[in-house]
């Protein structure tokens, strides 16, 4: 898949020029060489599909590891989630990161390296109101990866997967208690798939970060 060179991008609106301003202080806040493991160009197709759902040994992923993060730098990691994510996304997030240090820690079997120190961050272009860039932020059974176009922020190849919460069913973190579910939108799509949709789609994983997505692959023809 070829780009664009040029993109007439809208103008911004409160809530992208945040997110944006979010983005800028946490790379800002990376020494040089975090911000060239973060920083990709734009047209870099390779990096742009690099994500899944399996742990770290097992796949390559590129980016800034958690795991090098200063306490303050994961803070700025953490307002940039923020302003990209609802409310519920964040949390979803949080419970994902503590499920995760809850599993089998170091390499499983010379391989996989679980623990949320082994999740990534990475940007494909510059931050910016005026040209089109994308955020990943991904592990283990997470996925995110959100262009912002001006106002408009699409999410792409979204995974969010409790499936860690689901073999630790008695973990809590901050007071509560880790539960398994599925969000309405996701439950209703599933069962019902409209004319258009059905024969074409498979919901293949629901609970994901942003809340209402969906992880769906289109069935073969």
């Amino acid at each position: 898949m070829n780009l664009r060179p040029a993109h007439d991008v809208p103008a911004a609106d409160e809530k992208s020029a945040a997110i944006v301003a979010a983005a800028k202080v946490f790379l800002d806040s990376l020494d040089a060489d975090q911000r060239h493991a973060a920083t990709y160009r734009f047209t870099d197709n390779a990096q742009r599909s690099n994500w899944s759902n399996f742990p770290e040994g097992m796949v390559p992923r590129g980016g800034v590891k958690l795991g090098a993060l200063s306490a303050s730098q994961r803070e700025n990691l953490d307002g940039l989630l923020g302003e990209l994510l609802s409310e519920d996304g964040v949390r979803n997030i949080t419970w994902q990161l503590a499920a995760e240090d809850l599993l089998v820690s170091g390499n499983v079997f010379g391989v996989m390296k679980y623990g949320s120190e082994h999740y990534y961050a990475a940007f494909l272009g510059e931050p910016s109101t005026t040209e089109p860039w994308m955020f990943q932020f991904g592990g283990h059974h997470l996925a995110i990866n959100a262009t912002v176009f001006g106002p408009n922020v699409s999410f792409w190849g979204l995974y969010r997967l409790l499936d860690n919460l689901r073999r630790q069913p008695s973990i809590r973190f901050a007071g509560r208690r880790g539960r398994w579910m599925r969000t309405p939108l996701a439950v209703q799509l599933r069962q019902s798939p409209t004319p258009d949709v059905a024969g074409r789609v498979q919901v293949r994983m629901i609970r994901v970060a942003a809340g209402h997505a969906l992880k769906t692959r289109l069935a073969a023809a």
